[in-house]
């Protein structure tokens, strides 16, 4: 059954149409206001459900907390932290087994390519890699397996660059795959570690992440969480009250525009920002987080959605006006 709650005439002029979340492939959807449910529809209430590249979020968040601790900073240059991992200094005890067992070519080959050179943390959570084409999304994953690639990471490292990082958009699951292990051979420990407290203030008890064959979270994509967590994630990056994580990770990912994607919206590190400062993190087949600071709003949806472009403007309306 359904779960819905009705409309709190309290907290505003909001209520959301059931028929057209229906009819956009909505399964679950909950909008809050100053931290309370003022609307909720959940088909499936305790459905984990993959987030896709909302995942990116979590991601970026723990690599700018990475850089608020000192780890490193946006400027730090990819080429020199995979030299730490060819020379085996610095791979992960978790790593270590998983390669030991599985991997025929465990250790990566860095190509001596100067947009490799110079590529940064920066180009790589904005999505300006300079890589010539988008990769790293499911079809090619499953490609890889049936080829038996199992180094990810080296394959990332060897993939074209069509210009020079840190000059043009481009949205692909390979620089944040790419900055996800590289942030996890820093920390000698997985993301999920790292964010263990978000993980727990959220409800989430045991994270399900997709990990590559060497044991790595994959960062950029495949995060399972119920809409509810997904709900309480957005109500801490709303409050960014510095309880769990540095006010200015978050401030720097959700309020700091790096490139412009279109006339309206612009990329930060990990998520949309819009003119009025609303921000999303969007993942396929219609999983959103949206959050309006100036309105207090937070809005956790989860979809089967082969309408995402409608959806998407649907949701901005709702959470903005």
């Amino acid at each position: 059954m359904p779960i819905f709650i009705a409309f709190n005439p309290t907290a505003g002029e909001i209520q959301v149409d059931i028929k057209t979340l229906s009819a956009l492939g909505v399964r679950n959807l909950i909008l809050r206001e100053n931290g309370e449910i003022i609307d909720a529809w959940q088909q499936e209430a305790e459905r984990y459900f993959n987030q896709y590249s909302v995942a990116k979020s979590f991601t970026a968040i723990a690599c700018l907390q990475a850089v608020e601790n000192g780890v490193w900073d946006l400027q730090t240059n990819v080429y020199d932290l995979v030299k730490d991992i060819l020379l085996q200094t610095k791979i992960p005890e978790f790593s270590k087994r998983l390669q030991a067992a599985a991997l025929e070519k465990p250790q990566a080959d860095i190509p001596e390519s100067l947009a490799l050179r110079q590529l940064t943390v920066h180009d790589l959570l904005s999505m300006q890699s300079g890589f010539a084409e988008a990769h790293m999304f499911s079809e090619e994953r499953e490609q890889l397996r049936q080829k038996k690639c199992f180094n990810w990471l080296d394959y990332c490292l060897h993939l074209p660059f069509a210009q020079s990082p840190g000059t043009a958009f481009l949205y692909t699951n390979a620089a944040y795959y790419l900055a996800a292990v590289l942030l996890q051979v820093q920390l000698q420990q997985r993301l999920s570690r790292q964010l263990q407290a978000v993980f727990q203030a959220v409800g989430v008890e045991k994270v399900k992440w997709l990990q590559d064959p060497s044991g790595y979270e994959f960062g950029a994509s495949d995060l399972f969480l119920t809409t509810a967590q997904l709900s309480s994630w957005g109500e801490i990056l709303r409050k960014n009250d510095g309880s769990l994580l540095a006010r200015n990770a978050i401030k720097r990912a959700t309020c700091e525009k790096q490139v412009d994607i279109s006339a309206t919206t612009a990329y930060g590190y990990g998520f949309r920002i819009y003119a009025d400062g609303t921000y999303s993190a969007d993942g396929k087949h219609g999983q959103y987080l949206l959050v309006n600071p100036k309105k207090a709003r937070t809005l956790a949806v989860n979809s089967e959605s082969t309408a995402t472009r409608p959806l998407k403007k649907y949701l901005y309306e709702l959470i903005t006006t």
